[in-house]
């Protein structure tokens, strides 16, 4: 497996998975006061992880824009004596709406991994994400494009594992795609539904994996499976050995995702994503964009690496 730390090597290659690889359009260099005079006039509110409001209608629900930024100046988010990494992330919500009294009271009895049944289902949406990368310096830059999955009961945080006194690992994003940037370069590309039918249930096997105890002679421990699972050359679901024993037989929908940019070097680097969200579920689980009462929001948990930092 290709790692960002690898991919910060020019001759690095991005891994074959079954994210759609994005599309090429370089820009070439710009004079000051074109592309690159104007992404560095922004810079500054992009590095706050600016997130623009959604405005749409209709049964497709097409968010504005979220921007997100790593900027040359900003400091490491972590960093030891073995690893430094340069993050910055925004919370991207779906406009979907609390269940009613009437509504929970008809879900069926709980199932594991969750508290109690979900209100919103896989089923009941199709997501998918168009995104362009902009890369704002005169130098090549590898970054990484990082989508950290929501439900209405957790939403995921990979965090860094100490391996050991000389090794330390970032852990797995649920989707992590990694981008080669030329100078002043803007890649755009697509997650596509599918994608996101798949992180829905890699974050629910990894609810699973959290609710059960593991022997401490185990073959695979939960640190394992859960890299396995979050793994982008990876589709859960029986067919995989080491995850089929922790399928959920329902499976939760995604109620949103943690948007990010990873790098091991400091840089100039602006993400934009405009998020497609269709309600399937024919109850109006997924509303109007733009609303901004009664919806479900971030999740009450946090699922985490164990031990990670």
């Amino acid at each position: 497996m290709t790692t960002p730390k690898e991919l910060d090597r020019p001759e690095g290659s991005p891994p074959q998975g079954a994210v759609a690889r994005p599309q090429l359009r370089g820009l070439g260099r710009r004079r000051a006061g074109g592309l690159a005079g104007a992404a560095v006039a922004l810079l500054a509110p992009l590095v706050a992880m600016l997130a623009i409001g959604c405005e749409s209608a209709g049964n497709a629900q097409v968010s504005s824009p979220f921007v997100v930024a790593i900027g040359a100046t900003e400091k490491p988010t972590y960093s030891d004596a073995n690893l430094s990494l340069y993050e910055s992330q925004t919370p991207v919500a779906f406009p979907v709406r609390r269940p009613t009294g009437s509504e929970l009271g008809a879900l069926p009895h709980a199932v594991s991994p969750y508290p109690r049944s979900p209100f919103l289902l896989a089923s009941d949406e199709t997501v998918e994400i168009d995104y362009t990368v902009t890369n704002l310096d005169n130098q090549s830059n590898t970054v990484w494009l990082l989508i950290d999955p929501w439900n209405e009961f957790v939403r995921y945080k990979p965090g860094v594992t100490v391996v050991s006194q000389d090794e330390s690992e970032p852990n797995l994003s649920g989707i992590q795609l990694p981008i080669l940037l030329l100078p002043h370069q803007r890649i755009q590309g697509n997650i596509s539904a599918q994608d996101m039918s798949n992180l829905a249930l890699k974050l629910d096997t990894a609810m699973q994996i959290m609710a059960t105890t593991f022997a401490a002679d185990a073959t695979y421990g939960a640190g394992t499976l859960l890299n396995h699972d979050f793994n982008t050359q990876n589709i859960p679901g029986p067919g995989d050995p080491l995850l089929a024993s922790y399928t959920p037989k329902v499976v939760a929908g995604l109620t949103g995702f943690d948007l990010g940019l990873q790098s091991y070097s400091p840089m100039n680097v602006a993400i934009e994503v405009t998020v497609n969200v269709l309600d399937a579920s024919g109850a109006g689980k997924v509303v109007a964009a733009g609303t901004t009462t009664g919806l479900l929001g971030a999740p009450p948990g946090v699922l985490k690496m164990p031990g990670a930092k």
